[in-house]
């Protein structure tokens, strides 16, 4: 009697130790399944954040652009009334 105890308790604790094994292996997963998500977030925030810049920077070139065009066309306007101001003179 005492062998077939001694099996039920080892069984026992065999059935204990595998059903802890598994919990285990579930909420590992379930954790690695939580990180990858928030790490899915983290990158589409970040993706979002370079994305915002780029636009301010083409904005900003946008607006250079125009500038630069603007101080051509006045200077070539003064480069027209030099020129048509020296022929008068």
């Amino acid at each position: 009697m005492a062998g077939w105890d001694k099996f039920l308790e080892d069984g026992g604790e065999f059935l204990g130790d595998l059903l802890e094994c598994s919990f285990n292996s579930l909420v590992l997963a379930e954790i690695k399944m939580l990180n990858e998500l928030l790490n899915g977030r983290l990158r589409l925030l970040e993706f979002a954040s370079s994305f915002q810049k780029l636009i301010l920077l083409v904005r900003e070139a946008v607006v250079l652009f125009k500038r630069l065009l603007v101080d051509m066309l006045v200077l070539l306007e003064g480069f027209i009334d030099l020129l048509e101001s020296g022929g008068n003179l």
